[in-house]
């Protein structure tokens, strides 16, 4: 354990959460905020209109702003343990730079090319993944250690893979200081797992995929469950598949994203 293979080949934000809010409710506040921007004259010089303008962008905001309240509670009443840990982390030790806007919720540049992630994204896609602690977990993406550190305080193993070695070097350095004893590296393509130790029960990618990579499929235990970006390089579908006992899979939708790309096979 805790040792890169070397093949042949993310906090404690100052502020509330933010989640992503559906385009529904997004969209029309910035378009109206457009028109009135662009055009505001035909809206200033008819006062039914300006006032029907004003009625529906309160209305829209008052929404948006449940939407998220209700997302945040959801959250945390299906693993408040998993958010008490979450808020213990201090995002600034996994960084080398940019410590200053650690508290911010958005991803940050950790170098080569590479980010830690929002630290909310982090939180729901841990959550998302319903872990057990008898849980065997695939990490594809190890980046700067933040996300598997919370997988490895939730699960019982963490096989974690990383492209670029030195990343991979740095993070493994990191998290034996912090203490984990659970978590086994691997140098080399992320999108074509880590066979040796297959199958998981869960596995995460913490990267975009053109398509949903076979090999992780094959190597997702029946009754598993995946979460992984999926699409084009600059828009994405979060998606959680789940594999049932006859390895059919089950796909759902949790939201749009926008990740860096998974390197090698399956790379944009």
């Amino acid at each position: 354990m805790n040792q890169i293979a070397h093949p042949g080949s993310k906090s404690n934000p100052s502020r509330k959460l933010r989640f992503q809010v559906p385009l529904y409710l997004a969209i029309p506040v910035q378009v109206l905020r457009l028109l009135l921007s662009l055009y505001p004259a035909p809206f200033l010089n008819s006062p039914p209109l300006c006032s029907g303008l004003f009625f529906i962008m309160i209305v829209t905001s008052k929404l948006i702003d449940k939407s998220l309240e209700s997302r945040c509670f959801f959250m945390t009443a299906r693993r408040q343990d998993i958010v008490d840990y979450f808020h213990s982390l201090d995002r600034r030790s996994f960084m080398d730079r940019h410590q200053q806007d650690a508290g911010r919720d958005e991803a940050l540049p950790i170098g080569y090319g590479q980010t830690i992630s929002q630290p909310s994204l982090v939180l729901q896609m841990t959550i998302a993944l319903d872990l057990e602690k008898h849980h065997k977990v695939l990490e594809i993406g190890t980046g700067s250690g933040f996300q598997t550190a919370l997988l490895a305080r939730f699960s019982n193993e963490v096989y974690t893979i990383e492209n670029i070695p030195q990343l991979a070097e740095s993070v493994q350095k990191r998290l034996e200081a912090k203490g984990f004893s659970n978590i086994s590296f691997f140098l080399g393509d992320g999108s074509l797992g880590w066979p040796e130790h297959a199958p998981y029960d869960r596995i995460i990618v913490t990267a975009a995929a053109s398509d949903i990579p076979k090999e992780l499929i094959d190597q997702l235990s029946p009754g598993g469950r995946m979460i992984i970006p999926v699409g084009k390089q600059n828009s994405q579908d979060l998606l959680a598949i789940d594999k049932s006992s006859d390895g059919k899979l089950e796909k759902t939708a949790l939201e749009a994203v926008r990740f860096v790309p998974l390197k090698g096979k399956y790379e944009n």
